[in-house]
């Protein structure tokens, strides 16, 4: 499969330029551009010297001789880009300049990145919120208002036997406040949020 996609970003990088270029007559000047765009062909079961298009998108829904997805699916993952097969046969590849997912080793597989804060549960009660672990290659935990005034831990990031923790000295809070990724200490100095 990974062989496969390779072929198809081959052909989407040499189409990219044989559009740049003005075309495959443009492409072909020399012998060595002949040889190139015959392996393309190749790759793309034409035979060469055949004019047939090389986008050609199936519109019987079959691709490969495999039925296309009814909505995009992930076929190939790394830390920086992600491919998908559209359900028009072709395919979308996103690239990242930092880390878009992480490899969880236990299943064995590329998971995005998930930052949600939820509830952290009674299994610690000086937290008050965290991350899913399970959704992370690590673990994040904040501490409960009455705890950081006590000048426990206000936060606490841990991968694998590395841990990270960090105290607002002097933090008094009234409550705290949590949405999506983002974690609110509502007065945790006079007049101040902390976020």
């Amino acid at each position: 499969m990974r062989s496969f996609l390779r072929r198809r970003l081959t052909v989407v990088m040499l189409i990219m330029l044989l559009v740049v270029s003005g075309g495959p007559a443009v492409l072909a000047e020399s012998a060595a551009q002949q040889a190139l765009l015959d392996q393309l062909r190749l790759q793309q079961d034409v035979v060469p010297g055949d004019d047939t298009d090389l986008l050609d998108v199936p519109t019987d829904g079959v691709w490969h001789d495999q039925p296309l997805p009814e909505e995009p699916v992930v076929v190939e993952q790394d830390a920086f880009s992600q491919t998908e097969l559209n359900p028009d046969g072709s395919y979308t590849t996103t690239f990242a300049t930092r880390p878009m997912a992480w490899f969880d080793e236990s299943v064995e597989e590329w998971k995005p990145f998930d930052n949600t804060l939820i509830p952290a549960g009674e299994t610690d009660s000086a937290a008050v919120y965290g991350n899913d672990p399970a959704k992370n290659p690590y673990a994040l935990t904040f501490a409960s208002p009455a705890a950081l005034a006590a000048g426990e831990q206000g936060l606490t990031l841990t991968a694998g036997e590395t841990s990270l923790a960090m105290v607002p000295l002097g933090a008094s809070p009234q409550t705290v406040t949590a949405e999506g990724s983002q974690l609110t200490y509502v007065e945790a100095f006079p007049g101040v949020d902390l976020r």
